[in-house]
C-alpha cells in the first residue's frame, strides 16, 4: 500500500474540506485546469469538449467555460437539510479518511522495516550487517490493525448518512473524479479508498 499523492494531484484522495454545498461545478470554475478530466460527461458537465482544431479556431477554450452548479433552486427547507446532511457526511467522510491515512502511513513503516529485514538477510560483510542491524533496532516495532471507520450510533443516523452520500454524489459525482480522463487519455484518478 503507498500513501497517495497529495490532493488534487492524480490519483490523490480530496480532503474532507473539498465538499462543500458548492459542488464540483464550483470548485472546477476556480481550478479550471482541471476541466479537462470532465470531457467524457456530458450528462454532468454539457459544455466540456475535447479540444479540437476545429474548436481550438472557432476560440474554444475549455477553461474559460463556465459551469453551472449540479444542484440548484433549493427551498429554505431544501438547503437547511442538504447542509446538515453534509455536515453529517464530512464527519464520516473524515474520520475515515483519517483512518485510512494512518492505517497507510503504518504499513508504509512496517513495509520499510520488512525491506529493510530483507536487506539484513542478503548482506554479508560484517561492518555493514552490524549497521543495518543498529537501523533497524531504531524502528518502532509496529503491529498492523486493520483501519477502524466510523460507527454510527444508531440506524437512523446511518440512512441518515446514506442520503448524505447520494447528495454529496450528486454535487460531486464520485465515478466522473475516479475515472474522467483528459483528451490525452490520462485519468485524473481522485479516490476514495475507504467506505463511503
Amino acid at each position: 500500500m503507498s500513501i497517495p499523492s497529495t490532493f488534487p494531484s492524480t490519483n490523490s484522495i480530496p480532503p474532507p474540506c473539498f465538499y462543500d454545498m458548492l459542488g464540483l461545478s464550483n470548485w472546477l470554475n476556480l481550478n479550471p485546469s482541471y476541466k479537462r478530466y470532465f470531457i467524457n460527461y456530458p450528462r454532468h458537465f454539457p459544455y466540456l469538449y475535447a479540444i479540437t482544431s476545429t474548436l481550438s479556431t472557432s476560440g474554444y477554450n475549455i477553461e474559460k467555460v463556465p459551469l453551472a452548479p449540479l444542484i440548484t433552486n433549493l427551498s429554505q427547507f431544501q438547503a437547511q437539510r442538504y447542509t446538515q446532511q453534509m455536515s453529517l457526511f464530512r464527519k464520516v467522510y473524515s474520520h475515515n479518511s483519517n483512518a485510512y491515512m494512518n492505517y497507510a502511513i503504518n504499513t508504509s513503516s512496517i513495509n520499510g522495516s520488512t525491506a529493510l529485514a530483507s536487506t539484513i538477510s542478503n548482506t554479508v560483510n560484517p561492518i555493514t550487517l552490524s549497521t543495518l542491524r543498529g537501523q533497524q533496532a531504531q524502528i518502532p516495532r509496529l503491529s498492523l490493525v486493520n483501519p477502524t471507520y466510523f460507527r454510527f450510533q444508531s440506524y437512523k443516523e446511518y440512512m441518515d448518512y446514506k442520503s448524505s452520500v447520494a447528495m454529496v454524489n450528486k454535487m460531486y459525482p464520485f465515478d466522473a473524479m475516479a475515472m474522467g480522463k483528459n483528451e490525452n487519455g490520462s485519468t485524473l484518478g481522485w479516490v476514495i479508498p475507504f467506505p463511503l
